[in-house]
């Protein structure tokens, strides 16, 4: 197994689903996004950090999405619409 798919299977074990169509990984439990790239560009135990700290948050209140880049503005409004958020805190890996 290569080392994106460890990644992968990591997440689907962390209740995180994917979305193929924006290229993420959500979790809405946790209120956490990671694009796929971001995912692809970061080790597993930074991402594993990522997640244990959201999840040891006592109120999760803010959704937090994690992008390899900054993002253009429309690509964040297009993945709020479709995953009917109202808004995020933008994090860069």
């Amino acid at each position: 197994m290569n080392n994106l798919n460890k990644k992968k299977l990591f997440l689907k074990n962390n209740n995180f689903i994917e979305i193929f169509e924006n290229a993420v990984f959500i979790n809405r439990e946790l209120k956490l996004l990671f694009t796929t790239e971001a995912i692809e560009d970061n080790n597993l135990n930074q991402i594993e950090k990522i997640i244990e700290n959201k999840r040891n948050e006592k109120i999760k209140s803010e959704w937090d999405f994690y992008f390899s880049s900054k993002p253009k503005e429309v690509i964040i409004k297009d993945i709020l619409n479709k995953l009917r958020i109202q808004e995020c805190k933008i994090h860069i890996l």
